[in-house]
């Protein structure tokens, strides 16, 4: 039987690529931004965490999507993406 690749591998990201460089992290950006309009909406982080197999509810993604939604406008720019995600 053929392995499956992991669903973040498809992504761009491992455990290997932490801390993620900006270059790295703007793709997977893109890649989440379905409609390209340059931010990310509640829907499109939904998507993306079924896609890497992320089981969590929808309140509980809710919440994530506001922390990181950090001027509160109801969509996430790279910006704030790229502060959550380059924390450390």
């Amino acid at each position: 039987m053929a392995k499956r690749a992991s669903p973040g591998k498809s992504w761009g990201m491992s455990p290997e690529d932490t801390p993620m460089d900006p270059e790295e992290l703007k793709k997977v950006f893109q890649r989440i931004d379905l409609d390209s309009s340059g931010t990310l909406e509640l829907e499109e982080l939904e998507t993306a965490a079924r896609e890497l197999g992320v089981r969590c509810s929808k309140n509980s993604l809710k919440k994530v999507f506001k922390l990181i939604d950090i001027d509160q406008s109801g969509s996430i720019d790279f910006q704030e993406f790229s502060i959550f995600f380059c924390q450390s």
